[in-house]
């Protein structure tokens, strides 16, 4: 994408008065044109420096004390590849809050400080990885279900959660997690079934969107699952959706159209993975806004989205994200629409779509750690 950006009024002297210190701060003077050419190759050599460092920090197999990170360790158990039983797959979709911005940081806190969520360490407190659940990703990697799985290795997300309570209820099986999900989608856009039809909305230049772009997450969506499972190697059951998104069709004109687009969302699904009573939960929004009138648009998702639960009470369940929330910490580790980052509001979702997922599988929940 290409953004056209204008100079603003005030910028140009801004840049010429960073250029004019550059002689007082090495000592060498010349033009304007050279020390224009200087200041770009000190900012070059800053940014390698800068991305070097972060590249090795990201590699090291250490604890690092400062950023209070820890990682995988050799998994705690193996995929159970003599089991007779169907691998159990699971389809989790959304936005950003799927994807994951629970900071690894402060699960790490909460281990340490608070004594909490110490099942998911081992006696080195180093992260357990559960090599029976498998986790693939948007971008098709697969990985065992383990600490880090959300947006990149510093964030966790609902699967974490999620994983663990199915595995700890279907001990004798494994466990296949796809993830699809991606920042600022919308249902009434990206994520638009083919039900729905076309819908008539612009870009930020209020242009209208080529006809390609309502449902290319959908389609991508299946298209990650098709991968997944024509991957494996064992016989499968799709057992469930999991759908948590909702922030990016606040506006009136994507929430009045919500709870039509969701439940064609479920129709399609159901149809395109051949399972007509896929078992369905759905995350209601918890974030805050401070607005009235936002909160009120974001209530009408809300609104929507228990009403679909309402239309299919035997295959669906709705979860309420605000039940897990902390909006009165101080400590911030992300935006608000994020949770604020908090660790804890991620996985306990998470551990909370799983329970309903159980509850509508039929299973019992007697194992359930965590």
């Amino acid at each position: 994408m290409h953004l056209e950006m204008e100079q603003q009024e005030g910028e140009e002297d801004e840049y010429d008065g960073l250029l004019l210190l550059l002689p007082q701060m090495t000592g060498w003077v010349s033009s304007p044109q050279q020390n224009r050419r200087v200041y770009y190759t000190v900012l070059v050599i800053l940014l390698l420096s800068l991305s070097v460092l972060f590249g090795m920090t990201k590699h090291t197999n250490t604890v690092d004390n400062e950023r209070a990170v820890m990682w995988k360790v050799a998994a705690d158990d193996d995929w159970l590849l003599e089991t007779s039983q169907p691998v159990q797959v699971f389809l989790l979709a959304g936005q950003s809050n799927m994807v994951g911005f629970g900071s690894v940081q402060h699960l790490h806190s909460l281990i340490i400080e608070m004594g909490n969520y110490t099942h998911l360490v081992d006696q080195n407190d180093q992260w357990r990885v559960r090599s029976r659940v498998r986790v693939v990703l948007p971008s098709l990697k697969e990985e065992s279900l383990t600490v880090g799985l959300g947006f990149n290795e510093s964030f966790i997300g609902p699967e974490l959660g999620f994983g663990w309570t199915i595995s700890e209820s279907l001990p004798n099986q494994n466990i296949l997690i796809i993830k699809a999900a991606w920042d600022g989608y919308s249902l009434a856009v990206n994520f638009r079934p083919p039900s729905a039809g076309l819908g008539n909305y612009t870009n930020f230049r209020h242009k209208p969107f080529d006809d390609e772009k309502y449902g290319a997450a959908y389609r991508e969506m299946l298209s990650i699952v098709n991968q997944s499972l024509e991957a494996l190697a064992e016989p499968y059951e799709i057992k469930g959706f999991v759908w948590f998104q909702g922030w990016a069709d606040q506006s009136p004109q994507k929430n009045s159209e919500y709870k039509t687009n969701l439940v064609y969302l479920i129709q399609d699904i159901r149809r395109a993975l051949h399972s007509p009573d896929l078992c369905v939960v759905i995350g209601e929004c918890g974030q805050y806004r401070g607005k009235p009138k936002d909160q009120e648009n974001l209530q009408r998702v809300r609104d929507a989205q228990k009403a679909v639960t309402e239309l299919f009470p035997n295959t669906s369940q709705l979860v309420d994200a605000r039940a897990f929330t902390h909006e009165n910490r101080t400590e911030h580790y992300n935006s608000g629409f994020h949770y604020h980052g908090h660790a804890d509001t991620y996985y306990d979702i998470g551990a909370a779509f799983g329970e309903a997922m159980l509850k509508l599988m039929g299973v019992r929940e007697d194992n359930h750690s965590g």
